[in-house]
């Protein structure tokens, strides 16, 4: 496991209107897009996991979006 996720502080970042954005520790980070705009992936962060399996560069309507930090945590 990676400690960050049970330690690491968290907190919300500023999004577009329907997206939420959270961050855990400094390494981690879930998009959930709520819009129905689709929203490109931060910069600066990897693509872990995605609840739309054809998630690559944006997030669409309806799908939430793990990232790791590509300077690592």
């Amino acid at each position: 496991a990676t400690p960050e996720l049970s330690t690491g502080g968290s907190g919300w970042r500023d999004a577009p209107p329907g997206v939420l954005d959270l961050t855990r520790g400094q390494g981690f980070r879930c998009v959930v897009n709520l819009s129905d705009e689709t929203v490109p992936l931060p910069a600066g962060w990897v693509l872990l996991l995605a609840s739309d399996p054809g998630t690559t560069s944006a997030v669409r309507p309806d799908t939430a979006a793990w990232l790791a930090s590509s300077h690592g945590p």
